[in-house]
């Protein structure tokens, strides 16, 4: 009602009361496409690829107090019960031309990615095939016969001739008969972290590498509960292996401990990513100590082990989240990339 003057904590409707205008999309390729209202170069096209979802255009403001510019909203939305959803778009920026004609979901013959066709206005560069892989198992394409373990591959077409093969998070690109091998760039186990600064210290061999050609690079840490990954800023060699200085914060939650068990920390702390912080770390206020967290839920920072004696944290103090801690496999990835003609 117009006079509510309450909070909408507890609302749980389908999000979408602010919408208006609304029109649905029955069958067919949706594409939409933005222009910025300063500056008619400066456009966005984007193609829904995902299928059997529900496509709704619709208008809303900005904001409905200060803000009364209308904006285009674009929806692809799934309903139903049990419901496990994966929406795939292909996203194109340009400011006179667009480069993509159309796209389009390739069926896989095995694995759980996606593979995308996107087919080019430039006749020297027909189509491109995308291939996005979030696991570690192989995908395979039967037409045209392609198989990678990458996390992320491209495969590039004039016509029926392949010119382009990219791929980086694997071991190997086959298209074919043709395999593409590599190994990870540089793989290592971190021995110490400093929050604070963003210092991760990793054992690795890496005499054989340029570690200047870092800078900007991707290294990922995992283990049993995680993966994750930050940005390289700068990379020193000592005689225990290497210092890796990341751009992002490790730092990743702050909260203020409730009460302190041997086989974790209660907080009242609210923590809206609570979600992703399996397989993470805890540590004191002075980053003495980082131990392993199994799992954040209702309060409850589980360790991975029980800390029965000597235990760093106490009740009224703070406690950070930590994304990489000792033990965690380090890892940078390899870059294949050939071009096999002009």
């Amino acid at each position: 009602p117009d006079d509510y003057t309450g909070g909408y904590s507890g609302y749980r409707g389908s999000g979408f009361q602010h919408l208006f205008n609304v029109q649905r999309a029955t069958d067919g390729p949706v594409v939409g496409e933005w222009t910025h209202e300063k500056d008619p170069n400066a456009k966005l096209r984007i193609h829904l690829l995902a299928p059997d979802v529900e496509t709704i255009l619709a208008d809303a403001h900005v904001s409905p107090v200060k803000q009364h510019q209308i904006l285009k909203y674009l929806i692809a939305r799934r309903s139903g019960e049990p419901l496990q959803s994966r929406f795939v778009s292909v996203a194109e920026p340009f400011s006179d031309t667009a480069l993509i004609r159309s796209a389009q979901m390739i069926e896989l013959a095995e694995g759980g990615g996606v593979a995308i066709s996107v087919a080019l206005e430039d006749p020297a560069r027909s189509r491109d095939i995308v291939i996005v892989n979030s696991g570690s198992e192989k995908v395979r394409i039967a037409d045209p016969a392609i198989e990678t373990d990458a996390a992320f591959a491209i495969i590039r077409f004039s016509g029926e001739e392949i010119t382009h093969r990219w791929f980086t998070g694997g071991t190997q690109l086959t298209v074919g008969s043709d395999a593409l091998q590599h190994a990870p760039q540089l793989t290592g186990e971190v021995i110490t972290v400093d929050p604070q600064d963003g210092l991760i210290h990793i054992h690795a061999d890496a005499a054989k590498i340029d570690l200047d050609s870092f800078t900007g690079r991707v290294v990922h840490f995992e283990n049993g509960l995680r993966r994750t990954a930050h940005v390289i800023e700068s990379v020193e060699q000592t005689d225990s292996g290497l210092v890796i200085t990341v751009r992002d914060d490790l730092r990743v939650g702050h909260v203020r401990i409730a009460e302190v068990l041997p086989e974790g920390l209660l907080t009242r702390t609210g923590l809206a990513f609570a979600a992703v912080y399996d397989g993470a770390y805890v540590s004191d206020s002075d980053f003495s100590v980082c131990v392993a967290l199994r799992s954040v839920d209702d309060g409850k920072l589980a360790f991975v082990t029980p800390v029965e004696q000597d235990n760093p944290f106490a009740p009224g103090e703070d406690a950070w989240i930590v994304n990489v801690g000792r033990g965690d496999r380090a890892e940078v990835t390899g870059v294949t990339s050939i071009a096999t003609s002009p």
